[in-house]
């Protein structure tokens, strides 16, 4: 593994909680946007049919909701994709998990030494009791 592979496995963690960030800021963006737009949508419907329909105030209601609104869907696609990316965007943990744990397995899979070892450990653990036994006996004898 490379050194430049190693630097972005290890710097994943920060590309994460920098797209979350950047989305949620989408997040709150987009909602402002979209409820100026719907406020300006409810003061430009609430005058529609009134004589004041050649009024400045009406116009500029009606402007600004035909240039927020789409703005705000707009941001809240991109959130939505900011949030989708830091979901499919592994962590520096996931990664090391998938690059090390392959290899564990194979390792152990192909490896003579490591599968001999439960039946040497058995061995040595027997061994270990024996020589233990004799003093257990001997020390329960002269306590006694």
């Amino acid at each position: 593994m490379s050194t430049v592979q190693l630097y972005w496995i290890m710097k994943l963690d920060s590309i994460r909680s920098l797209i979350d960030g950047i989305a949620t800021l989408g997040w709150v963006i987009g909602a402002l946007l979209l409820c100026v737009a719907t406020v300006a949508s409810i003061v430009a419907l609430s005058e529609l049919g009134s004589y004041r329909e050649k009024d400045d105030d009406y116009k500029k209601a009606k402007l600004v909701a035909k240039i927020v609104l789409p703005k705000g869907i707009v941001v809240l696609i991109i959130a939505f994709i900011l949030q989708s990316a830091h979901t499919f965007i592994p962590s520096t943990k996931e990664v090391a998990a998938l690059i090390v744990v392959p290899k564990v397995v194979t390792t152990i899979s192909n490896s003579k030494a490591l599968k001999q070892l439960p039946s040497r450990v058995v061995d040595l653990g027997n061994a270990w009791l024996d020589e233990l036994s004799p003093k257990k006996n001997s020390a329960d004898k002269e306590s006694n």
